[in-house]
């Protein structure tokens, strides 16, 4: 009997020291020691810089595991709105990250962290489009949807370049248009700078002086410390540095 009773005692010794009340959320960890997982949804031209700030992050923050989901920056701040889950929101605009923040599904106040130019790129060699006088010819010419703000950034800088195009195709996000011409499947389509920088597939004409920018905003969508953390690390020195690297324009 006396050897059951100290078993039961150390068996409820054992269950108090292993149950502490849900984890320290300090840290970001449970109780089990699992980091803290972050959903970060981020435009899609920002594809490469924040797959290169996952990993600088997380070595620097081991008890927190970013996730990471890219679309157009109208998608996204959409989703946020109806509520759907997240940590962090980073779009290619403002107005989409409005509609994020009006909803009051936003729990921190969004910050810009850098900007990006567009430019008209053609699949490397092409001869089709060498000005942008060419656009208005029989090309094959690829955009983004109107509500995308790589369209909007393609629209302005249509007409400061005095010029009225047909567009054949729009796509979901600049990544798809992207891919259109790295398959050569359009002589022609608007894609940021930093697009142009990272793909040997494309390269962009020349279009004189003419810069048409937009501005990225983030913001921390969830109360989690992790989330405000992340923001942080994107806005800090070496989130910034980066950008740099990839070809985006500090604020």
């Amino acid at each position: 009997m006396k050897a059951l009773t100290l078993v039961v005692a150390l068996l409820l010794v054992t269950a108090a020291c292993g149950d502490d009340g849900g984890g320290d959320a300090a840290s970001g960890t449970t109780a089990g020691g699992v980091a803290q997982e972050v959903l970060v949804l981020a435009a899609s031209s920002l594809t490469n810089a924040f797959t290169e700030i996952e990993s600088a992050f997380e070595d620097a923050n081991p008890d927190v595991d970013v996730v990471l989901t890219f679309d157009s920056s109208s998608t996204l701040a959409g989703q946020v709105a109806e509520g759907a889950p997240a940590g962090v929101l980073a779009t290619a605009d403002g107005n989409s990250m409005a509609i994020a923040v009006d909803s009051g599904e936003v729990s921190g106040e969004p910050v810009i962290f850098s900007s990006n130019s567009g430019v008209i790129a053609v699949p490397t060699g092409s001869d089709t489009v060498t000005t942008p006088e060419d656009l208005e010819g029989d090309v094959v010419l690829a955009v983004c949807a109107p509500e995308v703000p790589c369209r909007v950034v393609a629209d302005e800088l249509f007409a400061e370049l005095g010029i009225d195009p047909e567009i054949d195709t729009e796509e979901e996000n600049v990544a798809a248009v992207l891919t259109k011409l790295d398959a050569g499947e359009v002589d022609a389509g608007v894609v940021y700078t930093t697009d142009d920088i990272a793909s040997d597939a494309i390269e962009a004409i020349d279009i004189g002086d003419v810069v048409v920018s937009t501005d990225y905003p983030i913001v921390a969508v969830s109360d989690a410390g992790a989330a405000q953390t992340f923001v942080d690390f994107v806005t800090g020195p070496e989130g910034q540095a980066i950008l740099t690297d990839i070809g985006f324009v500090a604020p």
